[in-house]
């Protein structure tokens, strides 16, 4: 009996695990990594945070480049932490209307339970 609830419990935890962390997941937590930290180039994608969160994905890579020139700017890694610094900055300094993607993007990745994201990339995929 031990083993039995042992192996069941097992198998749903890694199953959870890998529908919690599949692909499209890890992309959209890679895009927010890099929109926090600012990176541009050829190799930044964020049309998964376009498709995701409704943001326009051209509008965001502008509102990154005036982020980028400004002084003022928190300043780090790409963690929750960072992630709460930069829209309590947003809020304080009343800049989330200026940089209403950045800030869109940054609330509901930040609002958004893993398992809601999940069901909304598997509804993706199956519009396609």
């Amino acid at each position: 009996m031990k083993v039995t609830v042992s192996n069941t419990t097992l198998d749903k935890l890694i199953n959870g695990i890998d529908s919690r962390f599949n692909q499209e997941s890890l992309q959209i937590i890679n895009s927010i990594g890099n929109m926090v930290k600012l990176n541009t180039g050829e190799n930044v994608s964020y049309k998964c945070i376009k498709e995701q969160f409704g943001v326009c994905e051209d509008d965001l890579c502008t509102e990154k480049i005036l982020l980028k020139n400004m002084t003022d700017i928190p300043n780090g890694g790409n963690s929750v932490k960072t992630i709460h610094e930069w829209l309590d900055w947003l809020q304080d300094s009343n800049k989330s209307e200026i940089f209403s993607n950045f800030s869109k993007a940054l609330q509901l990745f930040i609002t958004i339970p893993t398992y809601l994201l999940q069901i909304a990339v598997v509804n993706t995929a199956s519009q396609k």
